[in-house]
């Protein structure tokens, strides 16, 4: 809960340390001491506020920077500004990709065998993570230096080939991953962050 001016009548409620991404919708709910919900107006100064129930907002900003949130209320008939608080907007960042929830370092082969294909996710906000869609990637196993398997995959699943492949790694095998893109709920591709694993047994 922060604070605002003004004697610390209102406070915002931000899930993420008063931290936000650009074009990501991010929960806030006002309170004002001695004021209904309905007698609370929200203005920002970079993107949009909208309302959703009593006392809670989606916040959207547009841009990257600093911004503004500004609490009024509604006494009799004059609008009075109550509150500010400053926001931090930073670039959503990029989505990761993972298996088994790992995202490098040493795996037995048989959890890698067991999962079912390359994973994706972006950070929201708080604990919140959505997933996305992986469109591609390219593996290589490498064993004593040397590429012994190489195949590039549309979609995100281990095919028949690359499940094949997995079966037949040995200690100390790397697999890397590379040359991999997802796509979110907004339409656009990203590239995502190589994985490499080392076989543990």
């Amino acid at each position: 809960m922060f604070k605002l001016s003004f004697g610390q009548q209102a406070a915002v409620s931000f899930p993420n340390n008063n931290l936000v991404y650009k074009d990501t919708e991010t929960p806030l709910q006002i309170a004002v001491a001695g004021y209904g919900c309905k007698d609370i107006i929200i203005k920002c100064s970079n993107g949009k506020i909208s309302p959703i129930d009593a006392c809670r907002y989606i916040y959207t900003p547009a841009k990257i920077g600093e911004t503004l949130i500004d609490v009024y209320v509604i006494k009799k008939r004059d609008t009075l500004l109550t509150g500010r608080q400053m926001i931090t907007v930073k670039e959503r960042p990029l989505p990761e990709a993972n298996i088994a929830g790992f995202k490098g370092g040493r795996i037995t082969k048989g959890n890698l065998k067991a999962q079912g294909g390359v994973a994706a996710s972006f950070y929201v906000s708080g604990n919140h993570w959505e997933s996305c869609e992986v469109n591609n990637y390219h593996v290589v196993i490498i064993r004593d230096k040397k590429i012994i398997f190489e195949h590039f995959n549309q979609g995100n699943t281990f095919n028949p080939q690359v499940a094949e492949a997995f079966r037949t790694l040995l200690k100390e095998d790397r697999v890397a991953f590379f040359n991999m893109s997802a796509s979110l709920a907004d339409g656009k591709n990203y590239v995502l962050k190589g994985l490499e694993f080392l076989i543990d047994n």
